[in-house]
């Protein structure tokens, strides 16, 4: 086999061709990671050829001197990876090593040059990146289409996103897929980057990778797509015009209408067939660009043709949505659940079943038109489940949002009241009143436990104090620019714009925003009296810590405002004050825990307990009232409430941008802010020596901890810039010798541009991409090769010895 191998004809053909499959599964495993394994195989099979046939006519050092400036800009990188003491940073290990295959995978092509009389067939690389873009793209299709009917499970093990695209990065993803609208379109002088497609292999071409960087939702991949849509228009009818009498440019008008109209056709048909919720998502996305943020809008233009809800009824999502509107629902790819639809004695279903250790994310969220959920109104979430595997408390019924506190644990995790009815089957109600109004937030089930596995129908989402004169959807809302805003005024939440700065102090919505930390201790809510209220019992503890401390939301105290805390009291044993009352602040004279009470008699034993306290600096966050409750002691509690009775204090509904809001950043807003901290980060922690030679990547761990604060695990993020990324790690010396190297690029380019002008609008259209996310100049691997390509069309082109590239 060997021998056959070293036989030249035979060589010279591989060995090419295994270079070019290499060097395309390479870059585009960053479209389908899979291919990973594809380039793996290849990769090794290049180095065993070239052990095979190893021939000393390419030394590293001419090598070297070809691609001078990107080596030095390497050097930059990893000097300042070195000398700053970062080597054992598992991200930096990484960019070294991709920019060893990259240097690689140009050193085989110097190497293949310089010993392979017949070069790179052109051909053979034209077609398999038609090919291979076609493939993933038909992939990306299908799975968008048919809504991820492949297991969760073999998408995670092959890193396949169930995002917007199959890539976790959409917008690289679509850079490869305009690479193949240009490949497939474009038309050299020479024709030596001619395909040989029919034109009709050509249209379906076009319009597969057109449809799924529209489905992408890049805004990016979208303004790309329209600058070399009107670049190829301007070029087609100028063309059209110089080359052809009137009845041509008809004929050609004609067929462009026919076409255009079929475009329209078949995206009408994968229209109605993809979710509603990624369409919905997509056309939010790209209506931002011009500045539209209005959902509702985009809501109405969506949904108003098919969806008319009925307004004499309290129902909101109807029993038959699994089956009428399957559309409606979805899951989050996180959540690592199997989602399918399955046939029940009581009607379409689905069947969820938890395969992964991640217990979050929603595994069953409703996506249809925006709910409006109102502020004092009761909602019933009502279905029939059955358990294949684990049972009530397997799982979480609720919404996520924050919801008159803090976090989403209020309305996160409902109470479940499940009822068997035979088979094993049960019904399951939760019941939830909102403190304020919220706009379009996600639920129902989520948290569900690992091994869980269950079927749910018959779902129905109610209003208990439906009101036919509000709207129930974002999208029956018109005229209005603040939603929510406006929401507060026809249905203004209670628990604002009152002087009591406490919610839920009468124990109304339960224990919602009230928790303790004491032990030994036990809260029920009953009625005594005639009074929603709270007995709380301790036991043998340590006399210590909060019986019952509030955690809605942040209460701002004032400095020099005096403060009543005032509530209703009701001793069982002993028949006096088992507790102290106060605040956990120590303001220069020790703990302020135990204020002085004054007691007002009721009638049954109630008593009004009343404690004041002035404040001599702004506070917010402080764990009050009732604290070291004593020993084997029980009392009832109820309204709970908490004035300012210095000035007037109101308790204000939050800015819609806290919460629920639909406001989505622009195509540069996301962008600037990082950018703002690069040049904080400048100004603040950088010295003179820091400006000229950098401070390595110490700022991948400042931006993690500025952009992904809640992160359990150790984060790291960058500037999204490779200008600034530059700046940071290498200084202004390092980002000269980067705009040296652009600058040469774009020099070569120019030089050889009409033989090689595709490979110029590669790296245009990749540079594009790269500068609003890349971490270094040769981020993504994608743009390193356009950045190396010029080099090494340079070198073959100066060498007159050496092959040029011929098919």
């Amino acid at each position: 086999m060997i021998n056959k191998i070293l036989q030249n004809n035979r060589f010279e053909y591989i060995f090419p061709r295994m270079l070019i499959l290499t060097i395309i599964f390479y870059f585009y495993k960053t479209a389908f990671w899979p291919l990973t394994y594809l380039f793996i195989v290849c990769y090794v099979i290049v180095l065993i050829l070239i052990l095979i046939r190893f021939s000393l006519k390419l030394m590293p050092s001419k090598f070297f001197n070809d691609f001078l400036l990107p080596f030095i800009l390497t050097a930059v990188l990893i000097i300042a990876i070195i000398f700053n003491g970062q080597i054992d940073n598992k991200v930096l290990q990484k960019d070294v090593l991709l920019l060893a295959v990259l240097f690689s995978l140009f050193y085989f092509l110097s190497w293949n040059n310089a010993n392979i009389n017949k070069g790179i067939p052109k051909a053979f690389v034209i077609n398999l990146l038609i090919i291979i873009t076609a493939s993933i793209s038909s992939l990306n299709l299908l799975l968008e289409i048919t809504n991820s009917i492949i297991p969760f499970s073999i998408l995670n093990k092959l890193n396949i996103s169930e995002g917007a695209t199959i890539a976790n990065d959409y917008n690289f993803f679509c850079v490869f897929l305009l690479f193949g609208l240009i490949i497939v379109n474009f038309k050299s002088r020479d024709n030596s980057f001619s395909h040989g497609y029919s034109k009709l292999t050509i249209f379906l071409l076009n319009f597969l990778f057109i449809i799924n960087i529209i489905l992408s939702g890049s805004r990016r991949g979208l303004l790309a797509l329209i600058i070399l849509g009107v670049i190829y228009l301007i070029f087609y009818f100028y063309e059209m015009i110089r080359n052809s009498d009137f009845k041509n440019i008809i004929k050609k008008t004609i067929i462009f209408i026919i076409v255009g109209s079929s475009f329209f056709l078949i995206s009408m048909v994968i229209y109605h067939k993809t979710s509603k919720y990624k369409i919905s998502a997509v056309a939010y996305k790209y209506a931002s660009i011009v500045g539209l943020k209005d959902y509702s809008i985009i809501e109405r233009f969506l949904w108003n043709d098919n969806f008319h809800p009925s307004k004499d009824n309290a129902k909101i999502i109807e029993r038959n949505s699994f089956s009428a509107n399957p559309e409606y629902w979805a899951k989050n790819p996180d959540s690592e659940t199997v989602f399918s639809k399955i046939e029940t004695p009581y009607g379409s279903g689905i069947k969820l079943t938890k395969i992964g250790a991640k217990n979050e994310g929603f595994s069953l969220y409703y996506t249809g038109p925006k709910i409006l959920y109102l502020a004092n109104h009761t909602y019933k979430i009502s279905f029939k489940i059955k358990f294949i595997s684990g049972n009530s408390d397997s799982f979480s019924v609720g919404w996520w949002t924050e919801d008159g506190g803090r976090g989403t644990a209020n309305t996160q995790s409902l109470d479940k009241k499940i009822v068997p009815i035979g088979d094993n089957w049960y019904n399951c109600t939760c019941n939830y009143t909102f403190f304020e109004n919220q706009i379009g937030i996600p639920g129902f089930i989520n948290s569900i436990k690992d091994g869980t596995e269950f079927i749910i129908t018959d779902f129905e989402l109610s209003d208990s104090n439906f009101d036919p004169n509000i709207p129930r959807f974002l999208l029956e809302v018109t005229g209005q620019n603040n939603i929510l805003e406006w929401l507060n005024k026809i249905n203004p939440p209670s628990i604002y714009n009152t002087t009591n700065l406490i919610i839920n102090g009468d124990f109304d919505r339960g224990l919602t925003n009230w928790k303790f930390s004491a032990d030994y201790l036990n809260i029920n809510l009953y009625i005594e009296d005639g009074k929603k209220c709270a007995l709380i019992e301790r036991g043998n503890g340590n006399g210590m810590d909060w019986s019952l401390y509030y955690t809605g939301r942040d209460i701002n105290f004032l400095s020099q405002n005096e403060y009543q805390i005032r509530f209703k009291f009701k001793p069982v044993i002993p028949d006096s004050i088992p507790f102290k009352v106060g605040f956990w602040l120590d303001e220069g004279e020790g703990f302020i825990n135990n204020l002085k009470l004054n007691i007002d008699t009721l009638n049954n034993g109630w008593r009004v307990v009343t404690a004041n306290y002035k404040f001599k600096n702004n506070q917010n966050n402080l764990l009050f009232p009732i604290n070291s409750q004593i020993d084997n002691s029980k009392f009832f509690i109820t309204d709970i409430e908490l004035f300012n009775i210095t000035t007037k204090q109101v308790n204000i509904a939050p800015a819609s941008s806290e919460r629920n809001s639909f406001t989505d950043e622009s195509l540069l807003e996301s962008r600037m802010v990082r950018w703002n901290y690069a040049f904080e980060i400048w100004k603040l922690k950088y010295t003179f020596r820091n400006k000229l030679f950098g401070n390595g990547f110490r700022f991948i761990e400042w931006y993690g901890k500025k952009f992904n604060p809640n992160s359990v695990a150790e984060s790291y993020d960058w500037p999204h810039n490779p200008f600034i990324s530059i700046l940071l790690y290498s200084g202004v010396l390092g980002l000269t010798a980067y705009i040296v190297l652009l600058i040469r690029t774009v020099q070569l380019y120019i030089k050889y541009m009409k033989k090689y002008g595709i490979f110029f609008i590669g790296f245009i259209l990749t540079f594009f991409f790269s500068f609003f996310s890349g971490s270094n100049p040769f981020d993504p691997p994608i743009m390193g090769f356009f950045i190396l390509m010029p080099f090494f069309i340079h070198s073959i082109n100066r060498n007159a010895n050496s092959s040029s590239i011929d098919n």
